[in-house]
């Protein structure tokens, strides 16, 4: 390891100047860089009800963003931790969503025993989670009114649990999952490799995106879970030969008698 200095380590990464509002090109001041650099993030905001730990885990991933500018390495890891943190915000939403509730996980089937089923109180989501693979359970169901549906505690199956119970929507990102989830495991299980500022600011973006949409709140103009659009009523009125017509916002028009 190549021990550097105090000044050394304080010193702006070249490799991190180049990437400017414009795009590639140029070389930004060090000082001009951290600040676009931090404000390319500044905007991805989670709603105020969302897990603490999730909370912390997002700020934590936006702090190493920002020191991007001095470390270009910091970059690819907050690119991957992103990844990884999709299972952590989904286990968190898992505990909020039953909070201190009992829910059944039943065994797996085994041959001429009889499928045990477990009723575990979700204090806390590594506490459910840390019992639900003790017991070995593969289903799971709020109550005993409910069908038994499968249920591994992995990202896919808490990706199909929240879409079962509503808290993701859309065909685009169905399409999407499978592939997060391939994506989440190479960076589990992968090698060596450099992501830039651009993909490390999409990942914290669509990261923000589906965080909030878990807890119910859309992103205004988002890429993956936009809210509604805006839609305004327009007025058009044609003249008395009707040559010509105007057109303006509704709440415009004045009522005349």
């Amino acid at each position: 390891m190549d021990i550097k200095t105090l000044q050394e380590l304080q010193a702006a990464d070249e490799r991190a100047l180049v990437f400017t509002p414009l795009g590639l090109g140029g070389r930004m001041k060090p000082e001009d860089s951290a600040d676009f650099q931090q404000r390319a993030i500044a905007r991805f905001q989670l709603a105020d009800d969302v897990a603490e730990r999730t909370r912390q885990k997002f700020e934590q991933l936006r702090a190493a963003y920002s020191h991007g500018v001095l470390c270009y390495e910091l970059y690819t890891m907050v690119a991957d931790q992103a990844k990884l943190t999709l299972e952590q915000a989904l286990r968190d939403r898992f505990a909020a969503y039953y909070d201190s509730a009992t829910v059944e996980a039943r065994e797996r089937s085994r041959r001429g025993r009889p499928r045990r089923v477990h009723q575990i109180t979700v204090k806390s989501s590594a506490d459910f989670f840390d019992q639900f693979h003790n017991v070995k359970a593969v289903e799971l169901r709020a109550d005993s009114s409910q069908p038994w549906a499968e249920f591994n505690g992995m990202l896919n199956g808490l990706l199909a649990w929240a879409r079962r119970e509503g808290l993701i929507r859309g065909q685009f990102n169905r399409s999407l999952e499978p592939v997060q989830q391939a994506l989440r495991n190479i960076v589990a299980h992968g090698e060596y490799h450099l992501e830039t500022p651009v993909e490390a600011a999409r990942e914290l973006s669509d990261l923000a995106e589906f965080i909030n949409h878990l807890w119910g709140q859309p992103t205004p103009g988002g890429r993956l879970y936009p809210a509604p659009v805006r839609r305004d009523i327009v007025a058009i009125g044609w003249s008395d030969d009707g040559q010509s017509t105007r057109a303006g916002s509704a709440d415009q028009l004045v009522d005349v008698n």
